[in-house]
């Protein structure tokens, strides 16, 4: 295809998603990444109707070609031929290599009794999340091993790995996050083991249209949902200390 005819086709799909059933597709998650050759990811999702009688992600999908075939990764950059995790609402959640082959199950960390001696992982860009205030919060919890600092959902891939224990998401005061960079990785996370909701521990709406709702100012995943408390009182008060 010329990219003329990429973009139109690609732009074929626009359309609100406050509909019943939508598609969500981000092509390249983690642009930045991308550009310098690094991490970023294909991310899908599907938001449909639930037995809870609201629209929620039901399916997510992250291929992720520059993380090892096993999903792992350790310095941050490129380390392999590439993994897709796959998940559906209900039916738990996998990964393959990018190139084909057997699909295996993913786990976070569940069964850990605390987050000492986990570890962090979070965005490449300050402007995205505040480090600060994740550090601070890291340490209050003994996550002592360097975090992991990448773009895209290819960091839910890490955490439903069980390759990383906690992610956090601090953008600036008043920024709207985008639908599409969290639909996919809340079905992986969540059926791996794990949790994610916003600073004050409510269920990230993925079903309200394009953009998630300004009330949102961080969003928290925790490898063990046991520890998701623990977690959300040492980030909040990290992004205090730091705002402070």
């Amino acid at each position: 295809l010329e990219e003329s005819e990429l973009i139109r086709t690609v732009d074929l799909g626009r359309e609100e998603t406050n509909g019943r059933r939508a598609w969500i597709l981000d092509p390249i998650d983690g642009t930045k990444g991308f550009l310098r050759g690094q991490q970023y990811c294909t991310a899908l999702a599907l938001v449909d109707d639930c037995e809870e009688g609201r629209r929620d992600a039901v399916v997510g999908v992250l291929g992720c070609p520059n993380l090892s075939r096993d999903g792992r990764l350790d310095d941050g950059a490129p380390q392999g031929d590439g993994v897709v995790a796959a998940a559906a609402r209900g039916a738990g959640c996998f990964r393959r290599p990018l190139a084909g082959g057997e699909w295996e199950a993913m786990r976070t960390n569940a069964l850990r009794e605390s987050h000492a001696g986990g570890r962090l992982v979070e965005g490449v860009a300050a402007a995205h999340s505040d480090h600060g205030a994740s550090a601070r919060a890291a340490a209050a919890l003994g996550l002592v091993e360097e975090p992991l600092r990448l773009d895209s959902q290819a960091k839910a891939a890490l955490l439903a790995g069980g390759s990383a224990d906690l992610f956090c998401r601090l953008p600036r005061r008043g920024y709207v996050e985008k639908v599409w960079d969290f639909a996919a990785a809340k079905v992986v996370i969540s059926e791996a083991g794990g949790a994610i909701t916003d600073l004050r521990g409510r269920d990230i709406d993925v079903g309200r249209g394009d953009e998630l709702d300004p009330a949102v100012d961080g969003i928290v995943a925790s490898g063990s949902p046991a520890l998701h408390a623990a977690a959300l009182d040492a980030v909040n008060a990290g992004r205090a200390a730091e705002e402070g």
